[in-house]
């Protein structure tokens, strides 16, 4: 979220205490002063009162100085720009930053799940009112047709291809077998909907936006 959207969304970045981070990703590194949409370009924190959680594992990837990228396709020099913006992001957040083990809760009442191969560290997060239950896929799933109809097809920006593949099988399989809601952010506006099947398919899962959450369909 950057300046932009909270304008449209109405919301106060000075009332958010608390921002859930899914990863310090790889495609954040392109924003270089805004990493990860937690502050201006001019070093700002757009959300001056907020705690950052994110996962030990995912501290852990960035800071070890043997962390390279080279299991990626980006060219060598963005790579290491994208490192860079990583330990920046990092740094600035001292004494802000809360970390929990992937899988854990990052707060009270929210579950992560871990979804390595993008990052070793990079989580979803789940949210549960009323019965029904929402994940949020985080960078698993890059688009609607080939994430789902292929899943076994890399994304230039895994750092671990194939333990990234594996982790998108899981999942998918995981939210359409308990009938989950699913938040993509890289899928079709409005991101938000369920796994549904093709008339005739029972393999290949397809993704239905919406906010009515109808199982089985």
């Amino acid at each position: 979220m950057n300046a932009g959207a909270l304008r449209v969304s109405r919301l106060s970045a000075v009332r958010l205490g608390i921002v859930l981070l899914l990863a310090l990703c790889v495609c954040f590194g392109l924003l270089a002063a805004s990493f990860a949409g937690a502050f201006e370009r001019d070093g700002k924190p757009l959300f001056p009162n907020a705690t950052f959680h994110v996962s030990e594992e995912e501290v852990a990837f960035w800071l070890d100085p043997g962390t390279d990228l080279s299991g990626t396709l980006m060219p060598p020099p963005f790579r290491k720009e994208v490192i860079r913006n990583a330990c920046w992001f990092l740094l600035q957040s001292l004494g802000r930053l809360r970390t929990f083990p992937a899988g854990g809760e990052p707060i009270p009442g929210v579950k992560s799940v871990s979804l390595p191969g993008h990052t070793p560290g990079q989580v979803g997060f789940i949210f549960g009112s009323g019965g029904e239950t929402l994940i949020y896929t985080a960078d698993a799933g890059g688009n609607y047709l080939v994430s789902l109809q292929k899943p076994d097809w890399r994304f230039q920006n895994d750092n671990d291809a194939q333990t990234a593949t594996a982790t998108r099988t899981k999942l998918w399989a995981t939210i359409s077998d308990n009938n989950w809601r699913m938040f993509a952010p890289h899928f079709p506006w409005p991101v938000v909907g369920h796994l549904g099947y093709l008339a005739g398919e029972s393999e290949v899962p397809v993704f239905k936006p919406g906010f009515n959450f109808r199982p089985g369909l």
